[in-house]
Parts: structure tokens; C-alpha cells; sequence
């Protein structure tokens, strides 16, 4: 990670017009992450907005005061019963809440 990376004006534009917020929580999951796996990226903003978007941190979705976390929206049961761990999976194989029961095992199966 490049020495003193943090959360650049660049990010900052970007997380204002998406809607996200928490960026320092977000920043220090990141750098954890990138530890951790020894993570190395050509351009980290870009990398950095994307650990946002997936929530890295799990900052969505959180229960405000105590309580149990609700499922996030990032796991959509659709996605979990065609097989896929979260929404993005899903979506990068083409599946859609509306033609999830064409999916099984994250594959999608021939049509009959």
C-alpha cells in the first residue's frame, strides 16, 4: 500500500455522489484487508471505491441501537437459493431476482 494512502478528495466526490458515508471506517477495513492478503492494486482509489461499494467494512445494514443484524440487502435469498454467496455474484453470472429459478448451484441450467 502506498505510504500514507488514505481517503483522497477523488474518493471523497465519489462517495458523496453514490450516497456513501463512514469513509475513515471504511478506510480502516480496507487497510486491514490489504494487509492481510498482501493486496496490491495499479490504481488504489479505484480499488478503495470498490471495498466501499462491497461494504468491506459491513457497515450496512447494521441495527442502529443493539439488536440483531438484518440480513443485507448484499445477500438477497434469491441469490443465496440459485447459489451464489451475495448479490454481485449473481449479477456478474446474469442472474436477476426475476430469473433466479433458472439458476441452481451458481450455474445457470438449460432450459427444458
Amino acid at each position: 500500500m502506498p505510504e500514507g494512502f488514505g481517503v483522497s478528495a477523488r474518493v471523497v466526490a465519489w462517495a458523496a455522489e453514490k450516497g456513501y458515508s463512514q469513509l475513515p471506517e471504511h478506510l480502516d477495513a480496507f487497510k486491514r484487508k490489504v494487509q492481510a492478503n498482501a493486496y496490491t492494486y495499479a490504481d488504489w482509489d479505484s480499488a478503495f471505491m470498490e471495498a466501499i461499494r462491497e461494504d468491506w467494512a459491513r457497515l450496512r445494514g447494521k441495527a442502529q441501537i443493539g439488536g440483531a443484524v438484518p440480513v443485507s440487502d448484499s445477500r438477497p435469498q434469491w441469490a443465496i437459493n440459485a447459489g451464489f454467496t451475495n448479490r454481485w455474484e449473481a449479477e456478474n453470472e446474469g442472474c436477476y431476482e426475476r430469473n433466479a429459478h433458472l439458476f441452481h448451484d451458481g450455474k445457470r441450467t438449460e432450459a427444458a
